[in-house]
């Protein structure tokens, strides 16, 4: 036997119309499954009635309240601590996505792979002798500045910035608007 829409009925807060009612009476006739249903809801429908209102703990508010904003705290602090991450990965992928496209492209320009490593062996020579000739330049302001004494150094470091100041000073005389009055 179907049941369903007579238990909907017993339970419903808005009131039957007149056949939903007729029907509903002459199941629980026939029906001891809702019937007990139909007590069991009126005995829980009295109990709202009669009992009272229990209030909550006292401080219950404020716990509620301060239990709702560590969540949101915790929430807010998975959030910062994944998003620098995900960022990362999606930055990783972009780069490789890119490098990958843009090797890509380098590979098509060559005829073939000799005329490649050619030019990445012609590009490691230039590196090399920048490097070398870095090396012998740094060698030799290191000679030099040995060579001449510490008082030397101030005097030519505080010419120098006397020299830079004059410069900035004349170059904003120059350039600035000179308005003339008659």
């Amino acid at each position: 036997m179907n049941h369903q829409p007579f238990e909907e009925w017993l339970v419903a807060d808005e009131p039957l119309t007149g056949e939903q009612a007729l029907e509903l009476r002459e199941h629980l006739l026939n029906c001891p499954r809702c019937c007990e249903l139909e007590a069991n809801w009126a005995g829980v429908q009295k109990l709202f009635q009669v009992s009272e209102q229990i209030a909550p703990a006292p401080g219950f508010a404020t716990r509620w309240q301060s239990r709702q904003q560590a969540q949101q705290l915790q929430a807010l602090n998975r959030r910062h601590h994944r998003q620098p991450w995900l960022l990362f990965v999606i930055n990783f992928i972009i780069a490789a996505a890119l490098l990958f496209l843009l090797g890509l492209q380098l590979w098509r320009t060559f005829d073939s792979p000799q005329q490649l490593l050619l030019v990445k062996a012609f590009i490691l020579s230039i590196v090399l002798t920048i490097v070398n000739i870095s090396q012998d330049i740094l060698t030799a302001l290191i000679q030099v500045t040995t060579r001449f004494p510490v008082m030397l150094w101030v005097f030519l470091l505080g010419f120098s910035g006397f020299l830079g100041s004059l410069w900035i000073t004349v170059g904003r005389q120059i350039a600035s608007t000179r308005r003339i009055t008659l």
